[in-house]
């Protein structure tokens, strides 16, 4: 009873001070997990930033407002996706135009530019998030999380629907093996590892955005974008017409898109900063394993170090063998980057490389089809040490044929 007069006393005073802001330093993890799983992340993550702007802030604060800023990011994009209509079949596997977006009968017409917007909009918000999680500097921050419980309004309608929730989405994604008793059950314990894990999934995402805005994609969009947004705005009013054969006009829009991914530099700064954007994902890859090996505790880790059993996903485990090889892939990834090792060449009898740093720094016009064939790539040949095949073979062997499956997991 004196607990419950206490908290209503504090719950008054804070009232009567017309504060709508909670004391950080008293905002349990548990509360932290509660507001992230509301059903609003609008306002959860609105409140979350006043609480983390507080000089009192603690990092399990920090960490609860970066991650509501990552799921706002993703729950705007899923709703900028839906208002303009994109098809649910998820055409070409491409990593933005593949999420699982509700069937939106009545799209609204989309132009490049707004397309455009839209991936600068998640740049954006992935931003903000990044630069609160690098507030972060506690090796005792603590975050429970139940993330297949997580609400998103994906249609924009003003409620989170239990149809809603993240497990679902991922069991479209996946398919039957996430049910739902896998995914409510889903829940993790993050922690300092896990907030370098986080950082590098916001810069790997913000190299994709940098490196696709840096080309203009005016005319892939004019001819093609029907493809993807029943009502986009293309050049010609046939193009988003249905005909007697839909299956073939669908062909012949693919073979068209490929033929267009011939991409003219608009915004050639941008390339750097994806590269950045991906030397930053392997420092934090380097943090995120520092903190995890140096973990002696054992609670439902989502990245797990070898001597913790206690893990989110029950498949995952790692062996020692492959934390150190992963180091390797992460100081050879920074030295091709850096133009200090260079890419194979396919082509011809040449020991010439590619140098992937100067493909970043000097763009010129991205043409997939000529970089197949290679031409593309004769201006970035030069010579210097080649990556070696031998250690990629290896750390395949290491990886079991899994190395980009877990390049993925853990970033």
């Amino acid at each position: 009873m004196t607990r419950l007069l206490l908290a209503a006393l504090a719950a008054a005073v804070l009232a009567g001070a017309g504060a709508d802001r909670s004391r950080a330093d008293a905002t349990t993890p548990v509360e932290l997990e509660r507001m992230l799983l509301a059903g609003d992340l609008k306002e959860s993550a609105n409140k979350l930033q006043r609480m983390a702007a507080s000089a009192e802030a603690d990092d399990n604060v920090q960490l609860a407002c970066g991650l509501a800023q990552i799921l706002r990011g993703v729950e705007r994009l899923m709703q900028s996706l839906h208002e303009y209509g994109l098809k649910p079949r998820q055409p070409l596997g491409m990593p933005i135009l593949r999420l699982p977006v509700p069937y939106n009968p009545d799209p609204r017409p989309l132009t490049n530019f707004q397309f455009r917007r839209m991936v600068e909009q998640f740049d954006g918000d992935l931003q903000r998030a990044q630069q609160t999680l690098a507030k972060i500097d506690s090796s005792d921050v603590y975050l429970p999380f139940h993330a297949g419980l997580v609400r998103m309004d994906f249609d924009e309608d003003g409620r989170a629907s239990v149809d809603e929730t993240l497990w679902k989405v991922l069991s479209r994604v996946t398919g039957p093996r996430v049910n739902q008793d896998v995914g409510e059950g889903f829940f993790v314990v993050l922690d300092q590892g896990d907030v370098h894990w986080l950082r590098g999934y916001c810069h790997v995402l913000q190299a994709m955005c940098n490196a696709f805005l840096a080309y203009d994609t005016q005319e892939l969009h004019d001819l093609t974008a029907q493809l993807f947004f029943p009502k986009a705005e293309v050049r010609y009013e046939f193009l988003t017409q249905q005909g007697g054969n839909v299956w073939w006009d669908d062909i012949r829009d693919l073979i068209a898109f490929f033929h267009l991914l011939r991409l003219p530099v608009k915004e050639p700064d941008r390339l750097p900063t994806a590269r950045e954007h991906l030397l930053a994902t392997i420092e934090q890859s380097r943090l995120s394993w520092q903190a995890i090996l140096a973990e002696t505790d054992d609670d439902h880790e989502w990245v797990p170090n070898p001597d913790q059993k206690n893990v989110a996903m029950p498949f995952f485990h790692m062996s020692r063998e492959a934390i150190d090889r992963w180091g390797e892939v992460l100081d050879e990834a920074e030295k091709i980057l850096n133009g200090e090792h260079l890419m194979p060449f396919w082509r011809g009898k040449s020991k010439q490389g590619i140098n992937l740093r100067r493909v970043f720094d000097e763009p010129r016009t991205f043409d997939l089809v000529l970089w197949v064939q290679g031409t593309a790539a004769a201006p970035y040949l030069e010579d210097g040490t080649v990556t070696s095949r031998k250690f990629w073979r290896e750390t395949q062997q290491v990886f079991r044929g899994q190395l980009l499956w877990f390049s993925l997991w853990v970033n």
